[in-house]
């Protein structure tokens, strides 16, 4: 009897052990579906993000396109003026407005012509690459394209009744301008009889004048010639005057820019001595206690710290220099404080050593280190406004660049790279 139950144990067990068996299977199995869904989902997601990153690339192409071709709106007082001048100024005046004004509308005209040009080139470019884009770009830019187009068409109407209105000015303006000229001639015609007349009496008294004019013209002509040679003179000492003047003004106006760029620097500099002693009574006081000291001073020893052999190579810096303590106050005051700060600082010096050794080894590592440097002095200006999480983005967008100067560096999972979202000290 014991044996009996003993074989029905053993095959319970056996069935239990195979239906174990048959689920881990079906997990493994299902593991592997799951995946296999996990790999085509993300390549769908590399997709639809390559997708937008280019329409979104088309969207502002097409928006520039909009905006270079839309029309400018012009003022229409230049218009009223004229419309004004033809009914109050004289005919003269009325047809010297209206040609310039018809000119104008031709220059307007040219300009149109290019802002549809511009139009069309832009529609164009939309036939073209609107399959690369997303609904809502697409819907955007057909609406930037429609508005650019009614706003040319409103701008060729309002020029074509402008043209009009000009043409009808210009055709009253002549015809008044030739009855104008036919009584002028008539006038004129009468005024010459009556001047011949005249003329008649007049040559026989020129005839006695002239003789003694003769003597007076060649002591005139002796005196004008003195005159235009003391007037080309005096023009010349005046044109001298003028330079020296108009030398003398820039000299002056060169040296109050140059006394108020002194003035800048100066209280540029006193600033910086400020912070400088600011930044020395604070050293002191927290003395051997605080935590730039020991191993972590500026993230680690010269050879680890990527920020301390920027400021080094690249401008030959001190490592106590006045940068690298506002990064280091930085770290112990801010960053350390935060969950996500304290994390950034961990990595910092697991990477940072692995960052030196790669940027030394490149021909190039000088450039870097400048770059780096460049990097720095923008973080500290942001320090010193108080924009800690743009400094905090900016020293993490610095890092993961740097990850990337070797192909064969390894990104930690959980760091982000500077196109996602912007990460927050608090």
């Amino acid at each position: 009897m014991p044996d009996n139950e003993w074989k029905a144990r053993q095959r319970d067990r056996q069935q239990k052990t195979n239906e174990w068996e048959e689920r881990q299977r079906e997990r493994e199995k299902r593991q592997k579906e799951w995946e296999e869904k996990q790999k085509e989902r993300e390549k769908k997601e590399r997709a639809w993000a390559n997708r937008v990153s280019k329409s979104k690339s088309h969207i502002d192409t097409i928006i520039s396109m909009a905006r270079s071709a839309e029309p400018s709106s012009e003022a229409s007082s230049a218009f009223a003026d004229m419309i004004i001048g033809v009914a109050t100024g004289g005919i003269s005046i009325a047809l010297e407005s209206l040609l310039g004004q018809r000119n104008h509308l031709r220059e307007r005209a040219q300009y149109l012509k290019s802002c549809s040009e511009k139009n069309k080139s832009a529609w164009e470019y939309f036939s073209r690459y609107k399959h690369e884009m997303i609904g809502e770009d697409k819907a955007q830019a057909s609406s930037a394209l429609f508005s650019v187009r009614d706003k040319l068409n409103a701008a060729w109407g309002d020029l074509n009744e402008k043209k009009q209105k000009v043409n009808d000015s210009l055709q009253r303006a002549k015809e008044e301008k030739e009855k104008e000229r036919a009584a002028k001639q008539a006038a004129w015609e009468e005024r010459q009889r009556v001047k011949i007349e005249k003329q008649k009496i007049w040559e026989e008294k020129q005839k006695a004048w002239e003789d003694r004019q003769k003597i007076k013209a060649e002591k005139q002509n002796e005196w004008e010639a003195r005159q235009k040679e003391r007037q080309q003179k005096q023009t010349e000492w005046e044109a001298r005057q003028r330079e020296r003047e108009r030398k003398q003004k820039e000299w002056e106006e060169r040296q109050k820019e140059r006394e108020r760029k002194q003035k800048e620097w100066e209280e540029r500099q006193r600033e910086r001595q400020r912070r400088q002693s600011e930044w020395e009574s604070r050293q002191r006081s927290r003395g051997s206690s605080s935590r730039s000291g020991g191993g972590r001073s500026g993230g680690g020893g010269k050879k680890d710290c990527y920020l301390t052999t920027a400021c080094i190579q690249a401008k030959g810096l001190s490592d106590n220099c006045y940068e690298l303590q506002i990064l280091r106050e930085f770290r112990d005051n801010i960053l350390i404080c935060t969950p996500i700060g304290k994390r950034a600082v961990d990595e910092y010096y697991e990477l940072a050593p692995n960052i030196v050794g790669r940027i030394n080894q490149r021909a190039d590592s000088l450039l870097i280190w400048r770059s780096i440097y460049k990097d720095i002095i923008e973080a500290v200006r942001l320090i010193e406004n108080g924009y800690n999480n743009e400094a905090f983005n900016l020293y993490k967008d610095m890092t993961f660049r740097l990850m990337n100067v070797d192909k064969n560096t390894i990104i930690p999972n959980n760091w982000v790279s500077s196109d996602a979202e912007q990460m927050k000290l608090y």
